[in-house]
C-alpha cells in the first residue's frame, strides 16, 4: 500500500502513486493507515486527511518542507513498527539496541538501559555526546554507563 499527497495536502492511499501526487510512504496497509491516521490533520468533514503544515503553508518551499518533515515522521513510525511488532500480532516486542551498534537521533526521547544503576531503565536522550535523563541531568557518572536504548512504545491509538 502507498500513501501519497496532493498539492493541497490531501492524503490518499492506493497501490500506485498517481502522476500528479507525491509519495509519503509505503508498507503494509494496516500499520500505514494507522500511522497516517494518528499523525495527519483531520479536515472539517471528518474524513479527509491532510499533511500537517501544507494547507496553511501557502505553497512553495514551505509546503515542500512540511511534506518532507511529515514523510520523515511516517518513516520513523513505520521503521519502529517493523522492528517491534510481528507481522501476525499487535503485541509490542521490546527491542534493545546496543549503543556500540547504533545511536538514536539527537534529542529523541528513548528508553535508556544502564545495567549497573539501581534503577536500570529510564527515559533519556542523547545531547550531542552526552546521555541525559529526561530532566536534563547527565546519566553517565559514577561508573554508570548507557549500554542500550529502545524506542518508546507507540500511543494506544495506533493499535
Amino acid at each position: 500500500m502507498k500513501a501519497y499527497a496532493w498539492a493541497n495536502g490531501r492524503i490518499d492511499f492506493g497501490r500506485t502513486v498517481p502522476k500528479d501526487a507525491l509519495p509519503i510512504a509505503s508498507g503494509p496497509a494496516e500499520p500505514l493507515r494507522k500511522h497516517i491516521n494518528a499523525t495527519a490533520r483531520h479536515s472539517h468533514d471528518g474524513k479527509t486527511l491532510l499533511v500537517p503544515g501544507i494547507p496553511e503553508s501557502g505553497g512553495g518551499d514551505a509546503a515542500v518542507d512540511a511534506l518532507l518533515t511529515y514523510c520523515r515522521e511516517i518513516k520513523k513510525r513505520m521503521d519502529f513498527h517493523a522492528r517491534n511488532f510481528s507481522l501476525h500480532s499487535k503485541h509490542f516486542v521490546h527491542t534493545w539496541i546496543k549503543v556500540k551498534d547504533s545511536l538514536p537521533d539527537a534529542d529523541l526521547v528513548v528508553l535508556v538501559c544502564t545495567p549497573k544503576a539501581s534503577e536500570p531503565v529510564w527515559l533519556g536522550y542523547l545531547d550531542g555526546e552526552v546521555w541525559r535523563y529526561i530532566d536534563a541531568s547527565p546519566i553517565e557518572r559514577g561508573g554508570i554507563k548507557v549500554e542500550g536504548w529502545s524506542d518508546l512504545p507507540l500511543p494506544m491509538e495506533v493499535f
